[in-house]
């Protein structure tokens, strides 16, 4: 993922960025920023798909999504964000997710990169 979102100056693998939140004083959490445009990054890899498959699971992966979210939004200022997801489904859930529900989610962006 890093590879896609920097081709040229590539994020060296383990890092992330860090914005802080305005209201709260706290550092939030990015797996990444594109250098050129100052876009952050999220990265979702395998695993979600199989949690969606039961309604315990599917609550988890909500309210996970919904916190991140609220707080990377909550920092983000007029930076854009990106959430790149390893699984199809996974990002069709995100997708209708944040297509109902408020705070702003509709700014983030949903990107399907299957992991080799």
């Amino acid at each position: 993922m890093k590879s896609v979102v920097n081709p040229v100056d590539t994020t060296p693998r383990y890092w992330g960025f860090q914005l802080l939140n305005p209201e709260t004083g706290k550092f939030v959490y990015y797996d990444d920023c594109q250098h050129t445009t100052g876009m952050m990054v999220d990265a979702k890899g395998p695993g979600y798909a199989r949690l969606l498959t039961f309604d315990a699971g599917r609550r988890s992966v909500r309210d996970e999504f919904l916190y991140e979210s609220s707080r990377q939004l909550a920092a983000l200022g007029n930076r854009q964000l990106r959430w790149y997801f390893a699984e199809p489904a996974a990002a069709a859930f995100a997708r209708q997710l944040f297509a109902t529900s408020d705070g702003g989610r509709d700014r983030i962006e949903i990107v399907d990169l299957p992991w080799p």
